[in-house]
């Protein structure tokens, strides 16, 4: 995601955070990116390596991030929660 879907995504996750916390609710926000690019990606290695089978599958390993976790107060993870925000950091699609 990149440029407006991002920032609407990552405002609405703010929003929500904010929110819920102050209503005592656990609130968890999470992510997930690709892990290796292209050749540098261990799945694929291990593919390569082995019989290729004809459908393996998705050959990206996956890199799973906790922007805020249940137990944070939302002020503790405002700062992880802006790193939504900075253009080019983790915004790998994991479908390639």
């Amino acid at each position: 995601m990149r440029g407006r879907p991002i920032t609407v995504a990552a405002t609405c996750a703010d929003i929500l955070a904010r929110s819920w916390s102050a209503a005592a609710f656990k609130v968890e926000i999470l992510s997930a990116s690709r892990r290796g690019r292209g050749r540098a990606a261990s799945s694929r290695e291990a593919w390569a390596c082995g019989r290729k089978p004809a459908n393996p599958g998705r050959l990206n390993d996956l890199r799973h991030i906790i922007y805020k976790s249940a137990d944070a107060p939302w002020r503790r993870a405002r700062k992880n929660l802006g790193l939504m925000m900075r253009e080019g950091l983790l915004k790998e699609n994991i479908d390639g």
